[in-house]
Order: structure tokens, then sequence, then C-alpha cells
């Protein structure tokens, strides 16, 4: 056992696990010492309760009623950082470094709400299903296509993958580009889908 033990601490991915758990820590520690000297010039400062709250996450308020929305908006904004994240880390291992991965995620997103909000599935479980499954393609050959760009640019033109990706994230939005901007898009499309779903309960209603 004692061997085992010593074997493991020796082993790189390892060494990696636990320095990203350290990070995550002291990350925590250090933002709780922030509230706590807040907490010192404001009566109703309650730093124990935004602790318990950021580590509680969707289930800090207690109430089974809001659970599962909670846990539904934390997927939701969590998404664009999580994808866009996994984007980069999987590129850095190949020895690139990916910065187009914000414009890539909005052509994907893009893409997926074409086909969720023109695909009516009131009524009907079994194509939902497959309106998942159908976006989330749709919504990952976007993303590829939008990225095989500067690539296919770098490949028979030998143009700086770099500058290609710079250039493409201006055409994505006009302007600087960031994952916050997904999150509104996202917002919008979530809001429209809510409006659109309404509107067709109201019209499936009998009259009074």
């Amino acid at each position: 056992m004692k061997d085992f033990f010593q074997n493991l601490r020796q082993k790189e991915g390892f060494k990696s696990v636990c320095a990203s758990i350290l990070c995550i820590l002291a990350g925590i520690l250090v933002g709780f010492v922030v509230m706590l000297i807040l907490s010192a010039f404001n009566a109703r400062g309650r730093a124990f309760y935004g602790l318990r709250i950021l580590l509680g996450g969707p289930f800090s308020s207690g109430y089974a009623m809001y659970i599962i929305t909670n846990l539904g908006d934390m997927i939701f904004y969590a998404a664009p950082l999580i994808m866009t994240g996994v984007s980069v880390a999987i590129a850095y291992k190949t020895g690139l470094f990916n910065i187009g991965a914000a414009g890539q995620f909005l052509m994907g997103t893009m893409g997926s709400l074409m086909v969720a909000l023109n695909i009516n599935t009131t009524g009907k479980p079994a194509l939902g299903v497959l309106v998942w499954i159908l976006a989330l393609l749709v919504g990952t050959l976007f993303g590829m296509l939008w990225g095989a760009i500067p690539g296919l640019f770098k490949a028979f033109f030998n143009v700086n993958g770099i500058d290609g990706l710079l250039e493409l994230l201006q055409v994505d939005n006009g302007e600087d580009f960031d994952v916050m901007d997904i999150k509104d898009t996202q917002f919008y499309a979530k809001s429209l889908y809510l409006c659109e779903e309404e509107s067709q309960s109201s019209q499936l209603s009998p009259e009074e």
C-alpha cells in the first residue's frame, strides 16, 4: 500500500489533479476572505451565507420547488464556459492555441437554435427527443465548419492561423467578442422559446 501511494504521487496526472484542486480551494478561500472584509464594513454583509450559496449552488435555497429551476439555470449559464474551456484544452493538448472557441460555440448555438425553434414538438415527446439529437448534430456541424475555415486557409494558402481566427472573430460579432455575448444570445433564445410555448398553449386552450 505504501508503494502504491508513492507511485501515485510520482504520476504527472495525479500532480495535475492535486494542483487543480488546490487552485479551486485557494480561490474559494480568497473569495471568502474578501467577503469577510466586506462584511466588516457592511452591517448587512453575511460572509458565511455567501459561502453557503457558493458551495451549495442550486441546492442552497433549501426549497425543493426552486432546486430544479436553479439547477437548470446553473447548467444554462455554465455551458458556454465549460464547452469553450474544453475546446481550448483539447487544442492545447495538440500543441495549438484555439482563440476562436467563442465564435465556434456561437455558430454551433445558432445551428442548434435553427433546428430547435423551427420544429414544433408540442404533444410529440418522441419527436422532441429526436429534435434534441438533431440540434446537437447540426450545432456540432456548424461549429466544425466555422473552425475549419482558418484551417483550410492555413493548409492551402499558408495563412497564419491566429490571423485567420482573429478575422473570423470580427465576422462573428462585428467587434470584440466574449463568452458573455454567448450567454446573452442563449438568454434571448430561451425567452423567445418560452414566449412561443406560451402562445401555442393559449391557442390550444378552449375558448371560454
